[in-house]
């Protein structure tokens, strides 16, 4: 990721965006920099005040389409990619401020501004990048080919953490299997997270219909914004008495009972370049069934196809059965290996990343 060392700059200095507010919806960045703080560093929220008057060594941007593109007002989406372009300059030429990209998303999964600002915005921002992360190796590859202005630009590679110290895996599925009201033998798949367009949960809906054993149970545990998506949900599950919902905000001990009472978690993505629902799943000490695509391949090698099963083309009713009697009967132990994932080695890894970037002012 080039030359260059600490110059004798003191403890490392990050501004993220975002860095700990975040963590009620998904602890992954507030995870990442405690433990990057536990390595010495010093991490803050972006805020462009601090930027300018106390620059950091690194800004790291996760969402960008988040962060400048949400809204639909194009003087407002103008004003903050416009007033954080001139902070960044500011703290470049007072420090050498590096600006760095995990790189979550190959687009973004929602719009929200017009198509004119994302245009202009991803033609403009991977050439500012003094380099890019990802959460696996093929996904330099693919965010090159997405994004053809990071062809000159280093990336290195930062495995998504895992989140065992987010699930209570004491938990035994007799006992999340009273708590939420399952029947203690059935077969049970779980699909839990943020219900969007890309992860097809409703065609999953549909498949399950299709399956024959009048015992098995679907759950569905996540948020839905409310309007014709979540009607569409409650329509399809109103159709078949094997369906619960848990449609809203899981705090974490109920999503630990939903995760501990399944058999198998089921990820029916129509597209994916990371999944942090799958490390999650695992995490819970629970095999996975998702698409080869994305992450999820490279995934599987680390964690051994018995912990995840993945598919080709669209998920039938036939192999959505065979991966449940997969799920429960298959050999495993009683947890998959997710040393690779560990954030220890995340935060030093970044950090690695971060501290190469430390080059004297530019």
């Amino acid at each position: 990721m080039g030359a260059g060392g600490s110059s004798g700059r003191g403890p490392l200095r990050v501004q993220a965006e975002p860095a700990f507010r975040t963590r009620h919806a998904n602890p992954y960045n507030a995870l990442l920099y405690e433990h990057l703080q536990e390595r010495g560093a010093h991490v803050e929220e972006l805020s462009l005040r601090r930027l300018v008057l106390a620059p950091p060594d690194v800004v790291h941007v996760h969402w960008p389409e988040l962060t400048f593109l949400s809204g639909r007002r194009w003087w407002r989406t103008a004003w903050r990619v416009g007033s954080f372009a001139l902070a960044l300059a500011v703290a470049r030429a007072r420090r050498g401020t590096a600006l760095v990209w995990t790189v979550h998303n190959l687009a973004p999964h929602e719009r929200s501004a017009g198509d004119l600002q994302h245009r202009l915005f991803w033609r403009h921002f991977p050439p500012r990048l003094d380099a890019f992360l990802t959460l696996t190796e093929a996904a330099v590859a693919s965010a090159r080919e997405a994004h053809p202005a990071l062809a000159g630009v280093p990336a290195a590679v930062t495995p998504h953490g895992d989140y065992r110290d987010e699930v209570d895996r004491s938990l035994s599925r007799a006992a999340a299997r009273e708590a939420t009201g399952l029947p203690a033998g059935a077969p049970v798949l779980l699909f839990a997270g943020q219900v969007r367009g890309y992860k097809r949960v409703p065609e999953l809906l549909r498949t399950f219909a299709g399956t024959d054993d009048p015992s098995a149970r679907l759950v569905v545990a996540g948020s839905v914004p409310a309007g014709a998506a979540r009607e569409e949900l409650e329509a399809l599950a109103a159709q078949d008495p094997r369906v619960l919902l848990d449609l809203g905000f899981l705090p974490a001990d109920r999503l630990s009972r939903w995760l501990r009472a399944a058999d198998l978690v089921v990820l029916p993505y129509s597209a994916v370049l990371n999944s942090g629902a799958a490390l999650l799943a695992l995490s819970a000490d629970r095999p996975v069934l998702a698409p080869a695509l994305g992450a999820l391949p490279e995934l599987q090698a680390d964690v051994g196809a018995q912990w995840l099963r993945t598919y080709s083309g669209d998920l039938t009713a036939a192999a959505l059965q065979e991966a449940l009697a997969w799920a429960r009967t298959t050999a495993r132990g009683p947890e998959p290996d997710l040393s690779g994932h560990a954030w220890p080695l995340v935060a030093r890894l970044t950090e690695d990343a971060f501290t190469r970037l430390r080059l004297p002012q530019r």
